[in-house]
């Protein structure tokens, strides 16, 4: 009785042992996805803010040189309205897909 005993503990203990093992190399594998995962989430986060940096230059000098044709009253000569066009345009651009571009001041 004691010897089934012992190997039902002994079976077990192995058995114990390896869900462990199968447990830490799932934790492990899980790890590694998540450490992937953010690297590729910080290279898309790099290259957008990236982007939206020269997008930014780009379109403010753009709206710059309209302003210079557009009537005193136009809100391109805002600075503030400038800003949060070229912003407005930036996130429409991030969800087409493509870049957008302000419509032309008419005098």
């Amino acid at each position: 009785m004691s010897q089934r005993l012992t190997e039902a503990r002994e079976a077990l203990r192995s058995a114990q042992v390896e869900q462990l093992r199968r447990d830490v190399r799932c934790e492990q594998e899980y790890g590694l996805r998540l450490i992937e995962y953010s690297a590729e989430l910080g290279r898309q986060l790099r290259f957008q803010a990236a982007g939206k940096a020269a997008y930014t230059k780009a379109m403010n000098a753009f709206v710059g040189e309209l302003a210079k044709h557009a009537p005193p009253s136009h809100p391109f000569l805002d600075p503030e309205h400038r800003k949060l066009m070229v912003q407005s345009y930036w996130e429409e651009a991030l969800r087409e897909g493509g870049i957008a571009l302000p419509p032309l001041p008419l005098k």
